[in-house]
């Protein structure tokens, strides 16, 4: 099957906003999308999940693209360019499932106890964009399939409806479901089509899982290369092919998410949001901090203050 090697861009929006009345997706969180292809390159403010439903194509993260069939589990954080393409005789379905930043913060310490949620979401789409043959991503069979599909069909049927606390339930209804997708993903299930060229990709999400556990304390790159099974020169070139940064630099990005949560979800003082997110003392926090978002955590911290009441 021809493919194009690239999607065009898509014309109506440069990023897709949540908030935005033009495309109304509050009213859209659950759907499938079904024989309008391509999905050209866009990309949004919120997480999308999308799962393969029926037919084949191809996916586009980026610069690259993959194959895309039934049960195929395919995540998205914000700001990354993604699409679809099908041959016109095949067509597709997909479930898309758009989630709101907001509940992820919400439920940031119930989804973190699933290793899974973090190499669904931010892990796996990073590995999707930088290797060409490191195929890691989730795909159901077909028990687990049929499993799944009851749950979307429920999702797509709530959206339909309106009652009183369905934005509740349907954040409640979303969170479960990334929970049973990403225990999937942290367990043996988590991939049946495993290439040998994928077992180093394995070794480095492993080191993302222990990062991810442990970003409050002390972590060195020694430490995280026996987790890999690796020397250090091996883990340290195979972490910055796989995922295009450095182990220091993707701990400190975690730390920093990890802060920012904190930030918006609670009142702790800087100093304890600090220590919870690995950093060595208030004012390392704050330099490292402001570097990174160009605000300091007090003024990021009244100004998602500021969103929030809106």
């Amino acid at each position: 099957m021809s493919y194009p090697k690239l999607l065009e861009n898509h014309k109506g929006t440069t990023i897709f906003d949540f908030d935005s009345d033009q495309y109304a997706l509050r009213q859209r969180r659950a759907y499938y999308h079904i024989n309008d292809y391509p999905i050209l390159m866009h990309t949004h403010n919120f997480y999308e999940l999308n799962i393969v439903c029926e037919g084949e194509g191809r996916h586009y993260i980026e610069n690259k693209n993959y194959p895309a069939k039934k049960g195929d589990v395919f995540a998205f954080p914000p700001k990354i360019r993604h699409g679809y393409w099908t041959a016109e005789k095949s067509g597709m379905s997909i479930f898309h499932l758009l989630i709101d930043k907001k509940i992820l913060t919400r439920y940031h310490y119930e989804l973190n106890n699933f290793a899974g949620f973090h190499i669904l979401f931010e892990i796996e789409p990073l590995i999707r964009q930088q290797a060409d043959d490191a195929q890691v991503f989730l795909h159901l069979d077909d028990a687990y399939f049929d499993e799944f599909l009851l749950k979307m069909d429920e999702l797509v049927r709530l959206e339909r409806e309106t009652f009183r606390g369905e934005d509740t339930l349907i954040a409640l209804r979303s969170v479960c479901f990334l929970c049973d997708l990403s225990r999937l993903i942290s367990s043996d299930a988590r991939i049946d089509n495993v290439k040998p060229s994928s077992e180093e990709a394995l070794c480095i999400v492993k080191t993302t899982e222990y990062m991810n556990a442990n970003y409050n304390e002390k972590i060195s790159v020694d430490e995280l290369a026996q987790v890999a099974l690796m020397s250090r020169g091996t883990f340290l070139h195979s972490f910055r092919k796989l995922l295009g940064t450095s182990p220091m630099q993707h701990l400190k990005s975690l730390r920093l998410r990890y802060a920012a949560e904190m930030l918006e979800s609670s009142n702790e003082s800087i100093a304890a949001v600090a220590l919870a997110c690995g950093f060595f003392d208030s004012s390392h926090f704050i330099r490292i901090f402001k570097e990174a978002m160009t605000v300091t955590p007090v003024e990021y911290r009244l100004s998602q203050s500021g969103k929030q009441k809106k």
